[in-house]
């Protein structure tokens, strides 16, 4: 049984080499052949045919008229070329065209615009919980920044007002059961206001004033030795001329 499968490989093998052989032959007998060393170029037919020169087409060769048959099986050729192209061309688009037809009917349904409503309810639902779940976070913030602060003002007093040298006092907000105001109450935003007294306003007047003063001495002053720089110059120059 061995010996019968390699003989028939070797047959085989043999057989596509003798099958190549005969195709590399033909292909060598059609480069060598007087149609191909031959060939002149083309003329085009019809504005887009290109038709070979060598083609039967009524020329005269030695007295001898050819036919037309050349030229006629060239464009019945052409012509079945662009036949099986459009029939491509449209076993391609039909299915597709259909497909999309049926794509298009189908979203004109009462089952697809019933899926859009449903879709955009959802999407305001969740816009809704969205935008409440950021107003509760936000509050959250705020709560805890203030409940943070009010700790730390606490904090603050106890730790440094004891310390502090000067201390300035104001009448409670509450009153008494008789509707007093008898109790006072350290004033943590105590201002002086001394940054808007008179005599501050006078003192700033008075520096401004001699600022200005000094700048207008100190101006007048470079105008007078520029203008004595000057002088000196044009003398040292009348001198040199003399």
């Amino acid at each position: 049984i061995r010996r019968k499968t390699q003989h028939n490989s070797g047959e085989n093998q043999m057989e596509r080499r003798d099958e190549s052989a005969s195709k590399e032959d033909k292909l060598r007998a059609f480069l060598n052949s007087a149609w191909t060393t031959g060939f002149h170029g083309v003329e085009v037919a019809g504005g887009e045919i290109s038709v070979p020169i060598m083609v039967s087409n009524g020329q005269v060769y030695k007295n001898r008229t050819a036919s037309k048959a050349g030229y006629e099986a060239i464009i019945a050729l052409a012509k079945e070329t662009e036949d099986i192209t459009n029939d491509f061309g449209r076993c391609l688009d039909d299915p597709f065209n259909l497909y999309l037809e049926e794509q298009r009917k189908w979203a004109e349904t009462d089952a697809v615009y019933d899926l859009e409503y449903e879709g955009d309810v959802a999407i305001k639902r969740l816009a809704g919980h969205h935008r409440n779940d950021l107003i509760e976070a936000v509050q959250s913030v705020v709560v805890r920044d203030a409940g943070s602060a009010k700790s730390w003002d606490g904090v603050e007093r106890r730790v440094r007002e004891p310390w502090k040298e000067r201390k300035h006092w104001k009448l409670a907000e509450y009153c008494d059961m008789r509707h007093r105001r008898t109790l006072l109450v350290y004033n943590r935003h105590f201002d002086s206001h001394h940054d808007a007294s008179y005599e501050l306003m006078l003192e700033q007047d008075r520096k401004r004033a001699a600022k200005q003063r000094a700048e207008r001495l100190m101006r007048k002053k470079a105008e007078e030795d520029a203008a004595a720089n000057a002088a000196s110059g044009d003398l040292e120059g009348e001198g040199d001329k003399q």
